[in-house]
């Protein structure tokens, strides 16, 4: 994201800075690394429909774009796999029914929720 407050030139210069901060820490730490993703934007997705309607924040196709990205860089299948139930049952609970009561409604709740508790009890330990 573009930072417009300190105007062009201060934008590139803070960036430049965290940069150069990121670099050292990268150089002299062995479990830290760098993940891409403000290149990605200015360089993969540099064209303007990837930006929100201000021109300086990315929108939904970018921001799922670079998260592809990033998934692919440091998740292994396993969390890929769980990401991938944790977005179905986001999904399922942003879901919303016209009759709330129907049965049709009660089954989609029935199919997409038991699941959850299944798979919660199987798979994540506390």
């Amino acid at each position: 994201m573009r930072h417009w407050k300190d105007g062009h030139r201060g934008n590139q210069v803070s960036k430049s800075i965290l940069h150069v901060a990121t670099d050292q820490l990268v150089g002299t730490k062995g479990n830290v690394s760098y993940f891409p993703a403000y290149e990605l934007l200015m360089d993969d997705l540099r064209d303007y429909r990837f930006f929100a309607d201000d021109m300086l924040h990315p929108n939904q196709l970018a921001i799922s774009y670079i998260w592809d990205k990033f998934k692919a860089c440091y998740f292994s299948a396993e969390t890929i796999s769980v990401a991938k139930e944790v977005e179905n049952i986001n999904n399922a609970l942003n879901h919303r029914t016209l009759n709330p009561d129907s049965t049709s409604s009660k089954n989609f709740f029935g199919i997409h929720f038991k699941p959850i508790k299944k798979s919660f009890r199987t798979n994540i330990l506390f």
